[in-house]
Parts: C-alpha cells; sequence; structure tokens
C-alpha cells in the first residue's frame, strides 16, 4: 500500500486553531500496560471528569505512516472529550528502523504501523502483537481511570481501520461499536478467529485508490468489508437510504449515501456511508476533508452503543 500521507498541513492546522474555540479537554496523560516498551498513549480527560463514576472509551487508531497526535488533528476528537462527555486515547503504532525499505523499494524509515492483517501493515513482517498491545491498553485504561468497560468504542483510519477491524475478530467482546474511515479487513471472512458481533460503520469514498472500495485480490476493501460484517451481526438485506451532501469545508465535497441496517438478529448494527466519486481541489478520496459536524455524527453513532 502507497504511503499515506496529509495532503494539506495548513488545512488541518487552520480546523485545530478553530477547535479550540469549541471545546476543552484535561490532559494528555502518557500511558502505557506494563510490559511494553513503545512510544506511549497520550490520553485526554473530559473537564468535568471527576463528576461521573463512568465515562465511555474512544480508541483512536492512526494510518500508517501517521502518529496519534496527527490522527486526533485530523479527527478533534480531543476538543469533543467535554461537549460529548467522553475519555480519548490515541495510542502509537510501532516506528520501522531506520534504512527499513519495503519489499517494493519503498523507505519506510520511522514510519508508524499497525500489524492488522496479511495485507497491512506489517510490511518488514515483524510479527510484532498489536491486539494484545491494544487490548492490555484498554484493560489498563479501565482499571486505572473512570472508564465504563461497557462503552469502549474504536475509531480506525486507513491502516487504523484495518486494525479496528482485526481487534474486531479477536477481541470483539471488548468493544461496544466501532468505525472505520478508508479502512478494510481480512479477504476473507473465514480469517475472522471470532467474529463478535459489534455495531459497526464504514465510512468510505468509492474511487479511493488506496484502500479500495470494491474488491481487492489482497484484502475486503469498504464494501466488501461491510457485507462481512452483515453476516457477523445477522442483518438482512434490506437497508434504510439516506442522501445528502458531504459535509465537506470551502469545496464543493462529494455526495455522501448513508445507508444503515439495524434489524439484525444480533440486535447489533450496521452503516455504510458512501462518498460519491469526485475530485476537486485540495480533495483526497482517502483523506477526505472533514468538517467539525462530520466527525460529531461519527460519534453520535458509536456513543448510542452499548455492550
Amino acid at each position: 500500500m502507497r504511503t499515506v500521507r496529509f495532503f494539506s498541513a495548513i488545512l488541518v492546522l487552520s480546523f485545530s486553531f478553530v477547535s479550540f474555540a469549541r471545546g476543552d479537554f484535561r490532559g494528555p496523560v502518557e500511558v502505557n500496560p506494563p510490559g511494553f516498551d513503545r512510544a506511549k498513549a497520550k490520553v485526554y480527560f473530559p473537564t468535568q471528569y471527576e463528576s461521573r463514576e463512568r465515562w465511555p472509551l474512544v480508541v483512536l487508531l492512526h494510518g500508517f505512516t501517521g502518529t496519534g497526535t496527527s490522527e486526533d488533528l485530523y479527527m478533534l476528537l480531543r476538543f469533543r472529550t467535554s461537549h460529548r462527555g467522553f475519555i480519548l486515547v490515541t495510542p502509537e503504532g510501532t516506528a520501522n528502523p531506520p534504512g527499513s525499505i519495503s519489499p517494493t523499494g519503498e523507505d519506510l524509515s520511522g514510519k508508524q504501523f499497525w500489524n492488522a492483517t496479511d495485507f497491512c501493515c506489517d510490511f518488514l513482517k515483524t510479527g510484532v502483537d498489536d491486539v494484545k498491545y491494544i487490548t492490555k491498553l484498554v484493560d489498563f485504561l479501565s482499571r486505572g481511570y473512570r472508564v465504563d468497560p461497557r462503552r469502549v468504542y474504536l475509531i480506525g483510519h486507513s491502516n487504523g481501520g484495518f486494525m479496528a477491524n482485526r481487534l474486531a475478530c479477536e477481541a470483539g467482546e471488548k468493544f461496544a461499536a466501532i468505525a472505520t474511515l478508508a479502512g478494510g479487513s481480512f479477504k476473507n471472512l473465514s480469517a475472522c478467529r471470532r467474529p463478535t458481533p459489534v455495531s459497526y460503520l464504514q465510512i468510505h469514498a468509492v474511487n479511493d485508490p488506496t484502500v479500495v472500495y470494491g474488491k481487492d485480490p489482497r484484502y475486503a476493501g469498504g464494501l466488501p468489508t461491510v457485507k462481512q460484517w452483515l453476516l457477523k451481526n445477522g442483518c438482512a438485506a434490506y437497508s434504510a437510504i439516506v442522501s445528502r451532501k458531504a459535509p465537506l469545508p470551502l469545496f464543493v465535497g462529494p455526495e455522501l449515501s448513508m445507508r444503515s441496517w439495524s434489524h439484525c438478529s444480533s440486535g447489533q448494527d450496521v452503516a455504510l456511508w458512501t462518498l460519491q466519486s469526485y475530485s476537486g481541489p485540495l480533495y483526497s478520496p482517502h483523506i477526505p476533508t472533514l468538517t467539525w459536524s462530520f466527525s460529531e455524527e461519527v460519534l453520535d453513532f458509536l456513543l448510542a452503543h452499548s455492550r
């Protein structure tokens, strides 16, 4: 998979400055569960943290070559912790060592990744156990802070979306709902060790050149991943459909088709938000420009569910 880069640092910084006027937070506190020697995860708390016994926990997983901080500047989740009432943790993947070269000749030096599937993105085959790391991190936070264990959520972007899907396949009982942006999953559902029903939202552009919306011989793209979740959650073929403009600021954006399956035998929900084909100045199908309201709606989906 080609390296994913943030397409406009100026846009990201402008959104982050705007967000300071929209919400406050406490932290970050840097943590790692015992036994892990890797970059520490950052934890952000609502300003009213002491006012409740338990808070939802949102785990944000960055994309390949990204960091927890850069992904949060893109999603702007830390500034919502007080307004929406949750704890946020932004863990870091493993950094490839200096001088690392991929099998295709790409320079991987220092670039962070999650070992999610055989396709993405442990290109040097280190075998690092990121399922163990993230589940231990959730357990550590649940013991040490006011986390509601029935309301733990995953948001993954690109490689982080692959990682979220793998976590659901191996530790789905820990998560109440999952949202992925431009992510994918195992090519075959049979590779999912424990297909635990979990409420799931996939957000994907039909013309994404990095992680495809449709079929790829190496992995399940956006739509095939949703079809896997329909099987996992026991959902009927029928879905409710709503179309409206995607909230992309400053530029004309693509149409956003929203489909949902809420009559699933497992009691869980599945949703698919499809960004239709579009190209324009500073628009990236793999890293679409998001407004405050876009991520708010992702939180609406996640926080409506509990285990």
